[in-house]
């Protein structure tokens, strides 16, 4: 039966871990179409050992069918939590106050309403006094789905206007995409207090967050 509703694809495998009670509760609550819920519901009911999904092959169709689902109702409310951290041994950005200045001028411009729908960031020093590493942590919703695509290259480009020796190479910029509970999760890193062993060694007080959540 199932087989009459779900598409597998090939090019790419849904991760389960994004298949909460939360976000499984949310499509049951959503406006889906009745055959669409009973689907979901019976992989809600496999994840709470009501019902067992045995053939491996047709747990995944559900799974990605779930993950497909939920990226369609939730599209316009996935966050992206982001990570803007030069690589300490190659392109560490000199602890300064005018390196400090700099992030924050970064930040207020390219942190803003035009750009994002919610935004909350801030610049960090590092965990060790003996060897600071200056990056960013950022929650950011983008303003318009089209930006996706660029967001990546364009922030690393305005990035290098300021920091010309210290590019956004490769793993220099993470984004992963967060919402439900790891949302308010994430937002922990912008209480230092709260880091616990990722705690830096100097609040430098530069912040900043939108008006809307």
């Amino acid at each position: 039966m199932v087989r009459n509703y779900i598409k597998v694809s090939t090019k790419n495998l849904m991760n389960s871990k994004m298949l909460t009670q939360e976000n499984l509760q949310l499509l049951l609550d959503s406006d889906l179409k009745p055959n669409q819920k009973e689907l979901i519901q019976e992989y809600m009911d496999h994840t709470l050992g009501i019902n067992t999904l045995t053939n491996p092959k047709l747990r995944i169709n559900y799974e990605q069918y779930c993950a497909k689902k939920l990226r369609e109702i939730n599209k316009d409310h996935i966050y992206q939590f982001i990570t803007l951290s030069p690589d300490f041994n190659k392109r560490n950005i000199p602890y300064t106050p005018e390196n400090i200045t700099a992030l924050k001028v970064w930040c207020e411009k390219w942190f803003t309403d035009k750009r994002y729908t919610y935004y909350n960031y801030i610049v960090e020093s590092g965990e060790n006094e003996a060897t600071p590493h200056l990056h960013v942590h950022a929650l950011v919703l983008l303003k318009h789905k089209k930006q996706g695509k660029n967001h990546s290259r364009d922030l690393r480009k305005f990035w290098e206007k300021y920091f010309p020796n210290s590019q956004l190479i490769g793993r220099d910029y993470y984004s992963k995409n967060v919402s439900g509970q790891y949302f308010f999760d994430k937002l922990e890193y912008f209480n230092n207090d709260e880091k616990g062993s990722h705690e830096n060694f100097c609040d430098l007080e530069i912040r900043g967050c939108s008006d809307a959540l």
